[in-house]
């Protein structure tokens, strides 16, 4: 359960945690003593969750984006008392998405996972799992979970408890999801001021056009990510708190509610909301307001990724002037990059693993 890259090798049992320190000496791996931090978490979380066990008996354990170390220790007590754990992320939490076509990246996530299952929704996130050996046992495609939760747009509007989404009628509605920015992150805020810019503009291409803007974290935050331009974002979201047609709605709104009332979502690469949109052919598209994202899988599919305002604008137009019902999923069936599926029945297909397992 303790690997480690520069020996090519892991200690899945207490007997060769020994040779472990032996080997770490040796190698002059305890400059940083991260190894010895490592192997604590693992006894530690090994022999609490021995004694949770005595009091509570479980089949199976399932945990979402569970990074870190701390998990090996618990499972290996799991998996000895016979209790299968299960492993499901979303699309953004995979460096794979950003990758180009001839760049091979294993990511940090990824690379010391200890699971029984891997759950997940398209064959290219279940071959990225295969560049990180050891991780998990069996792999198993259900589709998108979070689809599930979309339903159909008029019915949505009908049912809605949320003031903000009543009325909409004769409005083309866009949700709009925005992502975590930072000063040494993936993304940036320089664009995520794009970002913000190209929705400003895109609400006054056309009068009907009612923008719903998720933002991902908290305001608080921006100050503290990035001191020069979070304020910046900051005041452009003033700016759209301000316009009569464009709705900001808080880190804690339910993305799923938003899709379910919108005619089209629009989402930050690559920001699970625009999957989770398409894994129910629901009019749905990243948008890359800088250009960076031109080269990767996702930006070479075809009819999903747009890289300038011009090409929002036309995607944008395109859908508008689609008749109800005629919109065509850009990414085809059978494509390794979406949700084979596609019906928002993932969770069922979920539901029956666990209890034929």
């Amino acid at each position: 359960v303790i690997y480690l890259p520069k020996a090519g090798r892991c200690f899945s049992n207490f007997a060769e945690w020994g040779k472990l320190l032996r080997l770490a000496l040796k190698n002059n791996f305890l400059r940083n003593a991260e190894e010895i931090k490592g192997a604590c978490s693992a006894f530690l979380n090994y022999f609490s969750w021995q004694k949770i066990m005595e009091d509570i008996n479980i089949r199976h354990f399932i945990t979402r984006c569970d990074f870190g170390v701390g998990h090996i220790g618990r499972n290996l007590a799991l998996n000895q008392a016979g209790i299968q754990t299960w492993y499901y992320t979303d699309s953004a939490n995979s460096s794979c998405s950003f990758k180009t076509e001839d760049n091979s990246v294993r990511h940090p996530f990824w690379a010391y996972l200890y699971y029984d299952h891997f759950v997940t929704w398209s064959e290219f996130l279940s071959q990225y799992h295969k560049e990180h050996p050891g991780s998990f046992k069996k792999t198993h495609i259900v589709g998108c979970l979070w689809a599930g939760h979309i339903q159909e747009k008029v019915q949505a509007r009908k049912r809605t408890a949320n003031q903000l989404f009543k009325n909409l009628e004769n409005s083309f509605v866009l949700a709009v999801f925005d992502s975590t920015y930072s000063r040494n992150g993936i993304t940036s805020y320089a664009e995520g001021l794009a970002f913000a810019e190209h929705v400003l503009r895109l609400v006054d291409a056309w009068t009907d056009v009612q923008i719903f803007l998720k933002e991902k974290k908290a305001r608080s935050i921006h100050h503290i990510l990035d001191p020069d331009l979070g304020p910046k974002l900051l005041d452009l979201y003033k700016k759209m708190d301000s316009h009569p047609r464009i709705t900001l709605c808080s880190d804690q709104t339910d993305a799923s509610e938003l899709i379910s009332i919108s005619d089209m979502a629009v989402s930050f690469p690559f920001t699970s909301t625009t999957f989770d949109a398409l894994s129910v052919n629901k009019p749905a598209i990243w948008h890359d307001p800088m250009g960076y994202y031109r080269d990767t899988v996702y930006g070479n599919a075809g009819g999903v990724t747009t890289h300038n305002y011009d090409e929002l604008k036309t995607k944008v137009l395109e859908i508008k002037n689609t008749k109800p019902g005629m919109y065509k999923n850009p990414i085809p069936v059978g494509s390794p990059l979406m949700d084979p599926y596609r019906d928002g029945k993932a969770i069922d297909r979920f539901r029956e693993l666990l209890m034929s397992s």
